[in-house]
């Protein structure tokens, strides 16, 4: 067995991206470029050059018809395959994979590949509703709960090192596991349903991850195209809400400025990606007080209410902003 280094898993991958665009093109569908590969667009015009993979993120209604148009033309596709929990027994996700089955990829643990290659994340965003207050109190409440009552009826790591968490941890995970995976899923999906993209004011993923990012909808009502690599992608016009948040230091200055171009553009979430370890545990300091983020948003003129959360496997630290409506 060969491992593919990381030149040759961007090359890939490009291939996995383009017939992704053709299908889109052929059907109609409106993708948008996201997250980190859209800071790469950005800032270096093609791949952020450690990073291994492309997100793409669709509206729920053109998330519905990829996915359809995926499962049925499946033969035609090989070698691409469209790999989600409807397609792969053993895959472990919420978000559906477009990958190269000519690849296999390794996961840690020993855990199933489920079929997967080279692949491209593509996410939903659902409808949010039209109330940013209730979105932070309530859905991202429900979201975390229906999210790890999935993860854990799966799981079959139960203990932890901690003896508080295992008290938490145990009886919870014997109830989810009961109660079965199916069923939670299945109150995700009632969950996601509840409001409408047409109808909502703002969108979001719903079915990812235990935070909550979202975004005005009116974001995704016009797309550009920018180059990656020796292609050009669709992305949000309101782009600039994500430029540069990719940090190379940790520049209190430069950051400050990055999430004044963040909140100018409209973001509801300020959101700063470290380049380095030590930086990004230098900035996690925000989240042993209140002052620090506190004087952050006060230099950008913000003085509402805000929240925190971060994510340890891509560095990524994120602030919620939640003005009074």
């Amino acid at each position: 067995m060969r491992y593919l280094d990381l030149d040759e898993i961007h090359k890939v991958t490009l291939d996995v991206v383009k017939k992704i665009i053709s299908i889109c093109e052929e059907q109609n569908i409106t993708y948008y470029t996201m997250y980190g590969s859209l800071i790469g667009a950005v800032r270096h015009k093609g791949f952020i050059p450690w990073d291994d993979d492309f997100d793409i993120m669709m509206l729920r209604p053109d998330y519905d018809r990829f996915m359809q148009y995926c499962i049925e033309n499946s033969e035609a596709l090989y070698p691409y395959k469209l790999i989600n929990r409807n397609t792969a027994k053993d895959y472990a996700f919420n978000i559906s994979r477009f990958c190269d089955c000519r690849y296999e990829m390794i996961r840690d643990n020993n855990e199933p590949s489920a079929g997967m290659g080279v692949f491209v994340d593509i996410y939903p965003f659902d409808g949010l509703g039209n109330s940013a207050t209730k979105i932070i109190e309530e859905t991202l409440v429900k979201k975390q709960v229906l999210i790890h009552a999935i993860s854990w009826a799966e799981s079959s790591k139960w203990f932890s090192d901690s003896l508080i968490k295992n008290l938490i941890k145990i009886p919870l995970s014997l109830l989810f596991h009961m109660t079965g995976k199916n069923y939670w899923l299945n109150r995700l999906k009632k969950f996601r349903e509840k409001n409408s993209v047409d109808d909502s004011k703002y969108v979001g993923c719903v079915v990812w991850d235990a935070g909550m990012v979202f975004f005005e909808k009116k974001w995704f009502s016009k797309t550009k195209l920018m180059d990656f690599e020796d292609i050009k992608v669709t992305v949000p016009y309101n782009y600039h809400a994500h430029e540069g948040y990719l940090a190379d230091s940790y520049d209190i200055g430069a950051i400050t400025e990055m999430f004044r171009r963040q909140k100018d553009a409209g973001a509801n979430v300020l959101t700063v990606r470290f380049s380095n370890d030590a930086d990004y545990q230098a900035a996690m300091s925000w989240s042993d007080g209140a002052s620090d983020i506190g004087t952050l948003l006060g230099n950008i003129g913000y003085a509402d209410s805000y929240y925190f959360w971060n994510n340890d496997n891509v560095k990524v630290i994120n602030i919620g902003l939640y003005p009074a409506e």
